[in-house]
């Protein structure tokens, strides 16, 4: 569906109005991203051995401060094309699920790479003990 749609803009000669589209989408994701960063940190204790960012919340914070801001201009700028993006979003996310991509399949599939990145026979359960493991403040 994706892909008919852009080569249809493309083709059209829309490729401004389509960057455009890409732009909101994906600085809307990015926010989400490290908006769940922010709320991780927050909301678990902290990991022995763990990476620590200098500056560490100023830095998220204001990624989202411009994110915001290109988020606002994206919306006051083609309030049509932004609603017309955010109802794509949403239309595509039931239809993911219709389509057998839930979260138990992602769940597999991110195990099974999980696998093929470490060169390891670990089975998906087995995944999911590490990364819970991890989760409680143990290694993996």
């Amino acid at each position: 569906v994706q892909c008919g749609w852009v080569c249809i803009a493309t083709c059209a000669g829309a490729l401004k109005v389509l960057i455009s589209y890409f732009s909101f989408c994906t600085f809307l994701f990015y926010g989400l991203a490290v908006m769940c960063l922010l709320i991780l940190r927050h909301t678990t204790k902290p990991v022995p051995g763990a990476y620590r960012t200098p500056f560490y919340p100023f830095f998220p914070v204001l990624f989202l401060c411009l994110t915001a801001g290109i988020i606002v201009n994206a919306v006051t700028a083609a309030p049509l094309g932004s609603a017309l993006t955010l109802a794509f979003i949403t239309v595509s996310l039931p239809l993911s699920y219709l389509c057998g991509c839930g979260p138990e399949e992602a769940e597999i599939s991110a195990g099974l790479q999980y696998e093929a990145e470490e060169g390891q026979g670990v089975g998906v359960k087995d995944w999911r003990a590490k990364v819970e493991n991890f989760a409680e403040g143990g290694g993996i």
